[in-house]
């Protein structure tokens, strides 16, 4: 304050200093705020003065570079130093760009911290000029967004790629085909679709684990690549390097994708080579496992000029690689497209197969090997198609089982043959037991306990005249659940056997522990069983561990007089087969009862009445 002191300019003055003070004040706390917001939306930005050549960075830059304010601070060639190398030269042309061009600019790039990793920030600039148009200012500002880019990377990941063996998925498959359908058509090359599906796989997950399961599929992955990149320059006709790209479809499923390939026989080769591969022992750890594929190959041009065409072409042939008996690989053939389109035919009218009442059941009776007295009934499943006629069920069976439709199938049957045995008793014939195939997917799948239950009581057949037949395959899927399953139905009253008895792979010692009534002999064994030392010697064994179980046992497919000598001089319980009667249907059946019922009583009259023998006798 200047003297004299004239007091009414000192209280303008003093007013004066308080406003400036105020202002000063609320500009800190508005910068205070800014950089707050600033920290945290790691934004900073900076201002390049071409003409003084100055160069300021906010705070937050220094934060977002891990910089110390104290060390000496940022100037436009060490900024420039903090860049990763392979970006440099674009943001410095960037920058030129955008001043020689006179409009902003919008990029990202990488820097290098001193601890060696990366961060990713997004700039935006704009260029000042003076009135001869030089550029003298440059002002920025720049945002650290490299965890908005990795979420965005994750989230890409995880559209395009499978969690369990990091393959690309099926999306991303569709795209990298379709673009080399594209490079193809432009240098009108080959390429070929190899679409590879795990045989039986259901079964190791049914009955180890799914968990096990996953270790198998990142194992069969890790075995896929180690074998196409060791088919490249073998087994070729080109020593160009092998592009390919390997992708899992879903489950089991994978594809290859073949792209320069000389001839269609590369694709075979390397086939060949994948089946070789996968056929070598896999070890979980816990588990020693062979698994098998089958493979579906479709080449383009020939096979398909886009994306679903080639697939859809691919899984057609992988489908009858399958039919072949797997292990083996298929090309596609126009021949294949109609079969295929059967297939898909036959399918849909199975569906409705069970409304339109087209299902029925035939019946092979199970008879005494020394008397011939029908002592059970085996139901079959049947399809009358209304213009198809009788479909055979070794064409529709294997369809419902991959289709899953065998559970309905299989439910309808179990009832329909409760129904018609409960019929027969209702009409006066001797009870008989009615045996049914269960299939693999009703049994661990549908609450077969609970279904059977409604089924007899729907029925109101005696649960001890049913009887439920299960291959060793079912029985051997998670023993524990399957004992407990068993003893359940068994409880019940059920009649409990295992059909193909000796195709299969049952323990022994867990055939001790299943609450078991019968075995029954596959006709595999007793076809040659009176000519094959083999079989004879397979079918005697069984029948002898029956026996020592105290259980009994049935021969299945029994067509001529020396198979039935040689299994009564073995002593086998029961028979079934065309020597005696073929499957029937229910009508022949329910006369076939009839007339057995009367010859028993027949014989039992004249064992009672002996004059009766002889009816000439007066």
């Amino acid at each position: 304050i200047a003297k004299p002191i004239n007091m009414p300019l000192l209280a303008y003055r003093v007013q004066y200093v308080l406003r400036a003070n105020k202002a000063i004040d609320e500009l800190r706390h508005s910068e205070a705020r800014l950089a707050h917001a600033q920290q945290i939306a790691h934004l900073g930005n900076w201002e390049w003065n071409m003409e003084e050549q100055t160069f300021y960075c906010s705070q937050e830059i220094y934060n977002i570079f891990r910089v110390p304010r104290n060390d000496a601070p940022l100037n436009y060639s060490r900024f420039l130093e903090h860049i990763h190398h392979d970006d440099l030269s674009f943001v410095v042309e960037s920058r030129e760009e955008a001043i020689q061009g006179r409009h902003n600019y919008n990029i990202e790039y990488r820097i290098k911290l001193h601890d060696g990793s990366f961060r990713t920030l997004h700039e935006q600039a704009e260029v000042k000029y003076n009135s001869q148009g030089q550029a003298i200012q440059m002002n920025a500002i720049l945002q650290d967004v490299t965890y908005l880019r990795q979420t965005e990377e994750r989230i890409r990941y995880l559209a395009y790629y499978d969690a369990l063996t990091e393959l690309p998925n099926r999306q991303l498959f569709h795209s990298l085909l379709d673009k080399s359908i594209a490079n193809a058509e432009r240098g009108q090359d080959i390429i070929a679709i190899l679409h590879i599906d795990l045989d039986q796989f259901k079964r190791i997950n049914d009955s180890l684990g799914h968990s096990v399961g996953d270790q198998l599929l990142q194992m069969v992955t890790e075995r896929l690549k180690y074998c196409i990149r060791a088919c490249d320059g073998c087994a070729r006709n080109t020593m160009e390097p092998l592009n390919y790209e390997l992708a899992r479809l879903g489950g089991d499923e994978f594809t290859v994708l073949l792209s320069n390939i000389s001839d269609p026989e590369d694709a075979a080769a390397i086939a060949q080579r994948l089946l070789s591969t996968l056929e070598e022992p896999i070890n979980t750890g816990d588990y020693e496992l062979v698994v098998t594929a089958s493979i579906g190959i479709a080449v383009y041009p020939n096979d398909g000029l886009d994306v679903e065409t080639l697939l859809k072409n691919a899984d057609t042939a992988l489908y009858q690689a399958k039919a072949a008996g797997r292990d083996n690989y298929k090309f596609y053939t126009d021949s294949m497209n109609a079969t295929h389109m059967e297939r898909l035919s036959l399918e849909s009218n199975l569906r409705r197969a069970i409304e339109n009442n087209e299902l029925l059941l035939h019946y092979q009776p199970k008879v005494d090997i020394n008397s011939f007295k029908i002592h059970g009934v085996e139901a079959l499943i049947r399809w009358k198609h209304p213009k198809l006629g009788l479909v055979p069920p070794i064409t529709f069976i294997p369809l419902a089982e991959e289709t899953g439709l065998i559970i309905p199938l299989g439910d309808w049957a179990l009832e329909e043959a409760c129904r018609q045995n409960r019929q027969w008793q209702q009409q006066g014939l001797p009870p008989i037991n009615i045996a049914v195939n269960l299939s693999s997917l009703q049994f661990s799948q549908g609450d077969i306990v609970s279904t059977i239950a409604d089924i007899l009581k729907k029925t109101q057949l005696d649960p001890s005249y049913l009887e439920l037949e299960l291959t060793e395959s079912i029985l051997m899927q998670n023993v524990s659940d399957t004992i407990n399953t068993l003893n359940t139905l068994k409880a019940m009253g059920l009649k409990l056997s295992i059909d193909d008895f000796g195709t299969g792979y049952s323990s022994l010692a867990y055939l001790t522990q299943f609450p078991l009534d019968t075995l029954k002999i596959d006709c595999s064994f007793i076809r040659n069983v009176h000519r094959d030392s083999n079989n004879a010697a397979i079918t005697t064994a069984i029948i002898s561990l029956a026996h020592t179980l105290s259980l009994n046992v049935i021969a299945e497919g029994v067509e001529v007089e020396e198979q039935l000598n040689f299994l009564r001089s073995h002593r086998c319980s029961e028979i079934q087969g065309y020597i005696f009667s073929r499957p029937i249907d229910a009508a022949r059946m329910t006369s076939m009862l009839f007339q057995m019922n009367q010859t028993v009583i027949r014989e039992r009259v004249l064992n009672t009445h002996p004059l009766l023998i002889n009816p000439l006798v007066p």
